[in-house]
């Protein structure tokens, strides 16, 4: 993929080179550690780092696994969301040139066929594609804002932590209130250095979540923008005109005559459309045989981390005392609770609008003035509805359980 225009991509491409993604796909070199791209070493660098910080919390889990099981519960929940994070960040890393290919999808002219509201389609994609990853970066900004300020701002707050032989430590509030394995007189001591460290880990956890958020609300965006082309385009064959927009609907088209209607053309055409239809699956096959392990795994654990918040949240009020330490602690979770429903909110929500835009494919062939059409248009409509039938893939757990809106519901219900 090459970026030529900014205007024509179905792309932030300025939030891109923001978060460093775009700056990390070298496509030269396809190898994992042997790059010599410097942004893509530094990436590298990152996750060791976050392996490291996650391999440390994990000590303190199996620490506090016997006689404190709010804090395993707690120290779990971000170890496993830090090793998620790494490994989500290596995907994208090792799939570079995958991904980078994928990502040609969001070009403007990835389809041939040209019709009268081309350009609108494109442009109102292109503007949903940086409203969603804008948004979804603002908010993850605004938690990491909130989460670093927080011990600066409660620099008097102490957190009491019971150890394995019933002795209590004072710690002072961090971040997110998860210590790495030191005595409460060192930690309290250089807290400024503790505070780097912890820091420097949330800022690589929000940066890798941010990176492969925004390249998978991209490619869902951006082809569900090309299945649209697609849906007009076949729904403009035969017709003096189409229209695209929900205020408007096929009984406002004006069906060509028989007699004005050119078989050769009405043909080609068809063979145009089908050919970009065609290629804009083999880019959705492509994408899911990247992102779909990852993304059914990123359900699981966002739903998971949900549970262990509210599970947190709850047992400040219930268990033990209830003290300032706790209401600081409260707040950040009642923080952390939002953007994670948010983050699920919005991935389900954009494979919401990709499997719907392609099971709506069959009806756009209906939608063409068919039944003017010779016999040989006929029968390549029939076998194009046949070819868009047998197309099953989508992102599932199931047959029937599809990450969409609907198993976002069921599971805020059971949360």
């Amino acid at each position: 993929m090459k970026i030529q225009d900014n205007d024509k991509q179905i792309f932030n491409l300025t939030l891109a080179k923001f978060i460093g993604f775009y700056q990390v796909m070298d496509t030269e070199k396809v190898t994992f550690l042997g790059r010599h791209n410097v942004r893509y070493k530094i990436f590298v660098f990152l996750i060791v780092y976050e392996c490291l910080i996650a391999a440390i919390l994990l000590l303190n889990c199996l620490y506090y696994s016997e006689n404190n099981t709010t804090e395993f519960i707690r120290y779990t929940g971000f170890v496993v969301n830090m090793f998620y994070a790494s490994y989500k960040m290596y995907i994208v890393l090792k799939r570079t040139k995958d991904i980078w290919d994928c990502l040609s999808i969001t070009q403007f002219d990835f389809t041939s066929y040209d019709h009268r509201d081309r350009r609108i389609i494109l442009d109102l994609w292109r503007n949903r594609s940086i409203w969603f990853t804008n948004t979804f970066v603002v908010f993850s900004l605004i938690m990491l804002i909130f989460y670093t300020a927080c011990p600066l701002a409660f620099n008097d707050t102490f957190i009491v932590m019971k150890s394995r032989d019933g002795l209590s430590s004072n710690y002072r509030l961090n971040m997110v209130n998860l210590y790495l394995f030191v005595p409460e007189e060192v930690y309290n001591t250089y807290f400024n250095i503790f505070y780097i460290i912890e820091t420097f880990g949330i800022c690589i956890f929000v940066l890798f979540t941010v990176v492969f958020d925004t390249i998978v609300m991209t490619l869902c965006l951006a082809l569900s923008c090309q299945l649209h082309m697609n849906f007009a385009a076949f729904e403009s064959v035969g017709h003096t005109s189409v229209v695209d927009f929900p205020n408007n609907n096929i009984d406002n088209k004006m069906k060509l005559p028989y007699e004005n209607i050119n078989g050769i053309a009405m043909y080609n055409n068809l063979k145009t459309i089908i050919i970009d239809h065609q290629n804009v699956l083999k880019k959705y096959d492509e994408f899911l045989s990247i992102f779909k392990p990852i993304m059914l795994l990123e359900i699981f654990v966002l739903s998971y981390s949900i549970i262990i918040l509210w599970f947190i949240f709850l047992t400040n009020f219930i268990v033990g005392e209830y003290t300032d330490s706790k209401g600081v602690a409260s707040m950040q979770t009642c923080f952390a609770i939002p953007f994670c429903i948010i983050q699920m909110f919005m991935s389900c929500y954009v494979f919401d609008i990709l499997h719907n835009k392609k099971d709506s494919m069959t009806f756009a062939l209906y939608s063409c003035n068919w039944t003017e059409f010779d016999m040989k248009c006929k029968k390549l409509i029939l076998l194009t509805m046949v070819m868009n039938n047998a197309h099953h893939q989508k992102l599932q757990y199931t047959r029937t359980r599809i990450i969409n809106l609907e198993i976002f519901y069921q599971t805020m219900r059971i949360n």
